[in-house]
């Protein structure tokens, strides 16, 4: 979480590679926010995840791992490239999450984040 709230927070996209599986569903959805925000030259001031409650399910299958976490996003300011603030964001309330995992290169990375499993 720390990488991808960094490469939101300061435009350097490229640490989302370290984040999640190339052509997965994670890195496409962080692909559509990044070129949004390179595109309008703008970063997330103050943008961070955090991640609580972690904990490996009962879905985990080799060679992948299915992880129970709760996030939450801390308020920020969205800045152009001038450091003016042209949008603020509330913090968002914390949300019950999956995150499938894949190794790659030796390291985790994500696959997918998917809503918590009901019951």
């Amino acid at each position: 979480s720390w990488l991808r709230s960094r490469a939101f927070s300061t435009g350097d996209f490229r640490l989302l590679d370290q984040v999640n599986v190339p052509a997965s569903s994670a890195a496409m959805a962080d692909e559509l926010i990044s070129a949004s925000l390179e595109e309008s030259r703008r970063v997330l001031t103050g943008f961070t995840t955090r991640l609580t409650h972690v904990a490996l399910t009962g879905d985990s299958r080799r060679p992948r791992a299915v992880v129970a976490v709760t996030v939450s996003t801390s308020a920020y300011q969205e800045r152009d490239a001038a450091g003016a603030i042209v949008a603020k964001a509330a913090a968002a309330p914390e949300q019950r999450l999956r995150l499938v995992l894949a190794p790659v290169g030796g390291r985790w990375r994500i696959q997918d984040i998917l809503p918590a499993a009901s019951g």
